[in-house]
């Protein structure tokens, strides 16, 4: 990540040289130079912006997605003095990109106090560009002016006053060598939501690192075709910011019997307990965290906009087609209201 060039006079990856350090056996003088489409390569699930990659594209975004970038975390602070000025056109043109939004703050406090100032003008910002309260929002914690012997206390009380503004996604950003240098201790977030820096000289899919935190950034010199520029990439391990679709397009799955309405507004009470197919899973437009799905019945019917949280895989149910089954004994009626007395511990197949 980029610390400011206009508090900081030049433009300082402190990661990269931190993170070198930490691994002298496999690690390299200088980031290798990587292409995106490059076989063999971690996957590239998320880019991060600053002030520095200017204004990017919708075009550029998609292109980005294309090489499997599912999230862009937005650089928005510096201490409590900067604001990044193309972050709204970032998080408005990824967004178009169809691409998840995080955001971050690089982090300059040495006490629980400027800790706390430096995160309430994160969080002020964040709210001012109007991202939801479900966003991935990020301490970058890696210039040297904050390796203190108090720093695990003082991201505590960043995180804590994140979270306090109504911002509950949290992580922290470093990289190895400063938390091992510093005994930095992940204990108020877990070490599935640390984000760490560190950039093999040869960069693998067979051989991955830091696979005990939650995202691993791999390489600070990526390009892709036909974009400007060069990114930070990162490998989400554990769906911090990429999170991923419950159900996939093919699965047959089954409206749930609660379910009251489409997302749009649409009525689906008439259609709890039917089973369809997903034809596509899209993250909502209003959310950071959340699916809604497209699904085709059998009868020609579309709900096109079902929430998550109204479908249900059908094997929950372990009644399946061509499957035999019995009437309960305690069954008095149909759904519509015909008595099935008679018909208790009838034995039958399952035709739909």
């Amino acid at each position: 990540m980029k610390k400011s060039s206009i508090i900081a006079g030049v433009i300082v990856t402190i990661a990269t040289a931190l993170s070198l350090k930490s691994n002298l056996v496999y690690a390299a003088d200088s980031i290798p130079a990587i292409t995106a489409g490059t076989s063999g390569l971690p996957r590239m699930d998320v880019v991060d912006v600053s002030s520095n990659n200017g204004n990017i594209s919708v075009a550029s975004f998609q292109k980005m997605h294309q090489y499997g970038v599912g999230a862009v975390i937005v650089k928005l602070t510096e201490a409590t003095s900067y604001r990044n000025p193309y972050a709204a056109t970032q998080i408005a043109n990824a967004k178009a990109a169809g691409l998840k939004i995080g955001a971050y703050h690089y982090s300059w406090y040495t006490s629980q106090s400027s800790a706390q100032s430096e995160a309430k003008y994160f969080t002020d910002y964040a709210k001012s560009l109007k991202l939801p309260s479900d966003t991935l929002m990020v301490d970058d914690l890696e210039d040297t002016y904050t390796m203190t012997n108090n720093v695990t206390n003082n991201a505590k009380a960043f995180n804590t006053q994140v979270k306090a503004t109504g911002f509950s996604n949290t992580s922290t950003y470093t990289g190895l060598y400063y938390k091992n240098t510093t005994g930095l201790n992940f204990s108020y977030i877990g070490n599935d939501r640390a984000w760490i820096a560190q950039y093999p000289f040869a960069p693998s899919s067979n051989s991955l690192w830091n696979t005990t935190y939650g995202m691993w950034q791999w390489n600070s010199n990526t390009s892709f075709p036909g974009v400007s520029g060069t990114f930070d990439v990162s490998i989400d391990y554990t769906n911090l910011i990429t999170q991923v679709a419950k159900y996939k397009v093919g699965d047959v799955v089954k409206i749930v019997s609660n379910a009251w309405s489409e997302t749009n507004g649409y009525t689906l009470v008439n259609r709890r307990d039917w089973v369809g197919t997903v034809v596509s899973a899209k993250p909502k437009a209003y959310s950071n965290s959340a699916w809604e799905y497209d699904i085709q019945y059998s009868n020609g019917v579309h709900s096109v906009h079902v929430a998550e949280q109204d479908v249900t895989n059908i094997e929950e149910d372990n009644v399946f087609l061509g499957e035999k089954v019995k009437i309960a004994i305690i069954d008095r009626s149909r759904r519509i209201g015909n008595r099935i007395l008679i018909r208790r511990e009838w034995v039958g197949t399952v035709v739909s």
